[in-house]
């Protein structure tokens, strides 16, 4: 495998990281008004929050693509993180999350990258009409099962991550998937 398939596996599996890092609140105090640059940090490069997908799509220079079907129940946490890779070349994820108003620790992610190539570990499933791969990630320590769904479509990655419990299954996430738009 050439470097450059490597950067992108391993970018994919950032993906799936930072939308656990999303649901864990990580990204939380790493926040800055719109319009301004925001700081760099060196484990994730530069991470901004904004409020709206035209903002987002702004920073990271793609559209922004949202779902039309979000579980009853599920409000947006407020604002959309874009993220700024230090990878070779200007690298941007745009990461949107939907949290259960009656249960905070259920979320639904979607990740959004144009350079993403699969996810480490994912097995092929459809997803969409194209061959994507799913991922379950299990409980560890606080942090609750995770199931990731990962496709490519018209030059964008996405990858749709939610927590597994009784609201949130994969037939869910892939109605979530389909919707996206």
């Amino acid at each position: 495998m050439n470097w450059q398939k490597q950067s992108k596996k391993l970018l994919a599996g950032c993906a799936i990281m930072i939308a656990a890092g999303v649901i864990g609140g990580m990204y939380a105090g790493l926040s800055t008004a719109s319009g301004q640059e925001a700081p760099v940090n060196e484990r994730t490069g530069q991470v901004w929050n904004v409020p709206t997908a035209n903002q987002a799509a702004t920073i990271a220079q793609y559209a922004v693509a949202k779902p039309e079907f979000i579980p009853s129940g599920f409000v947006s946490v407020g604002n959309i993180a874009v993220i700024r890779h230090r990878v070779p070349g200007d690298v941007f994820t745009v990461v949107q999350t939907w949290r259960d108003s009656a249960n905070k620790s259920t979320e639904i992610s979607l990740v959004q990258n144009p350079e993403l190539d699969g996810v480490a570990g994912g097995e092929p499933t459809e997803i969409r009409g194209v061959t994507g791969q799913k991922v379950l990630n299990p409980a560890f320590e606080s942090r609750p099962e995770l199931l990731s769904l990962y496709w490519r479509e018209g030059g964008m990655s996405y990858v749709l991550t939610g927590t597994v419990n009784s609201v949130v299954d994969e037939e869910t996430l892939r109605k979530v998937a389909l919707s996206v738009k």
